[in-house]
């Protein structure tokens, strides 16, 4: 019971949050940079061609920055192995915001499954 509570309360958050753009989109339209920026990023990265450039942070930030529309203080490095940029550009075959959406939203089973063991 106590993980159902904690699931609803974390969806009316993340709502709540989106609402008040403090999550996925800010006030002026833009997306807001988070830890799941460099994932998008790599996959961008892969689409293009060039996944090794995943791995050479200043081009790496440049991409991120085209992410959320803006030149963002702070980097999000990519740490991942090789086998994490498939799973990268698959989401990155989305735009940022809904990517970052859908992956909450399917993670999320995960994580419920993993609390209720």
């Amino acid at each position: 019971m106590a993980c159902f509570i904690f699931c609803v309360a974390q969806i009316v958050y993340l709502a709540a949050s989106f609402v008040l753009h403090q999550w996925l989109i800010d006030a002026q339209g833009r997306g807001i940079p988070t830890d799941f920026v460099n994932v998008w990023a790599a996959g961008k990265l892969v689409l293009a061609g060039q996944p090794a450039v995943a791995y050479d942070w200043t081009l790496h930030k440049e991409i991120e920055n085209f992410a959320v529309g803006y030149s963002f203080p702070g980097y999000y490095g990519w740490h991942y192995p090789p086998p994490m940029l498939a799973v990268a550009a698959l989401l990155a075959l989305f735009p940022y915001a809904a990517a970052y959406a859908g992956w909450v939203a399917i993670t999320l089973p995960a994580y419920v499954a993993t609390m209720t063991v």
